[in-house]
């Protein structure tokens, strides 16, 4: 098991790179759940504690350029109201003419071209901002973008490590990528289908039951021409729809699956398929959630959600919650405590589980 190797370091006056993942959910600028920054806390305490200058490094959203909608200035608030005297570099320039502070947050890593393509130039920009490198940044290990694979390496292996909650994530969730105790069911939806449809080939030996929720459940079926062999079984689908035409508002109505029109838009699961995975989920020893149903600005779609969760939560099974969005239907909802455990990662939880590697582990 990897194991953070940071807290034997002689650090102190030294700078400490750190990629983090502050990705939390936004609305209007203003942060929906906090929860990856606090479990990122522990990793900062230590750091400050080895009197180490801290620049953290993270993305935000998936903007296409500058954004201010994405600015990790916006982060900057809640560091200060927990008494971190933490200072912004609006870019890495800047960054080097502050290397005598105690704590940086850096722009947003995806406002540069450089992190998003791999680029080998941007990772050596990057990396001489710090005299060693922590990678804490559990939901994006899955990623090849450049601060994950390509500055790491740019380290010696006595200057790089991952943090703690790296460190916890993979000694938490290793049960149930080696021996989960069955059935197991795991529950797919939100967004990202791009890179969560891949990993079902993957999942299918591992589980029970693999359920697809709204928006991976249309486009599997979109794309889904013929059988995948015998573990065909193992998938559910839904059984109906909440749909909203011809344009999505707050105004729905239900309809079976296979009677889904050209101008429909599918919103969320309807009654029929909730029950079917609460049957499956009663029955289960070990639940894995990554996405929900319907659209959290639209409160007459979440229903599904919260009946899903309820669920999920009421069961004797060991529960795994995990992606930044479900989290905050979580914490909203206020059963976010009864889960067994609660992961950063999204994509990056669901990759680890189904078996495949990740890339950011590579030289750590």
């Amino acid at each position: 098991m990897i194991q953070a190797q940071f807290q034997s370091w002689d650090i102190r006056n030294n700078t400490v790179l750190v990629r983090a993942d502050l990705n939390v959910p936004l609305s209007h600028k203003t942060i929906l759940s906090d929860f990856r920054l606090k479990a990122f806390e522990p990793t900062l305490h230590a750091l400050i504690k080895q009197h180490a200058r801290v620049i953290i490094a993270t993305h935000l959203g998936n903007p296409s350029g500058p954004d201010a909608a994405y600015s990790t200035q916006l982060l900057i608030p809640w560091f200060i109201d927990r008494g971190y005297a933490i200072t912004y570099a609006p870019d890495i320039a800047t960054a080097h003419t502050m290397v005598h502070n105690p704590l940086i947050l850096l722009e947003n890593l995806r406002f540069f071209p450089g992190e998003k393509e791999g680029d080998v130039s941007f990772a050596r920009i990057l990396a001489q901002l710090g005299d060693y490198y922590v990678n804490d940044a559990f939901g994006v290990l899955h990623r090849s973008d450049a601060s994950v694979t390509h500055v790491p390496a740019l380290f010696a292996p006595t200057h790089r490590s991952c943090g703690l909650l790296v460190e916890k994530e993979l000694r938490m969730l290793a049960p149930i990528a080696l021996t989960p105790e069955r059935p197991y069911v795991c529950i797919l939806g939100g967004s990202k289908p791009h890179t969560k449809l891949p990993l079902i080939t993957h999942l299918l030996p591992r589980v029970d039951t693999l359920a697809l929720l709204p928006g991976l459940s249309n486009t599997y079926e979109a794309c889904q021409q013929h059988p995948i062999g015998t573990s065909l079984h193992k998938i559910l689908l839904p059984l109906d729809y909440q749909i909203s035409s011809p344009v999505l508002s707050n105004t729905t109505r239900i309809i079976d699956a296979h009677a889904v029109q050209q101008e429909d838009i599918i919103i969320s699961i309807g009654p029929k398929t909730v029950t079917q995975l609460q049957k499956a989920i009663a029955t289960a020893n070990t639940i894995v959630m990554n996405g929900l149903p319907g659209f959290a600005e639209l409160p007459s779609t979440m229903d599904s959600a919260h009946a899903l969760l309820t669920a999920v939560t009421d069961s004797r099974a060991y529960t795994v919650l995990c992606g930044g969005d479900s989290i905050a239907r979580a914490q909203e909802y206020k059963v976010l405590s009864r889960f067994t455990y609660v992961s950063t990662g999204g994509g990056a939880t669901i990759t680890y589980l189904a078996g495949q590697p990740l890339p950011g582990l590579r030289y750590l």
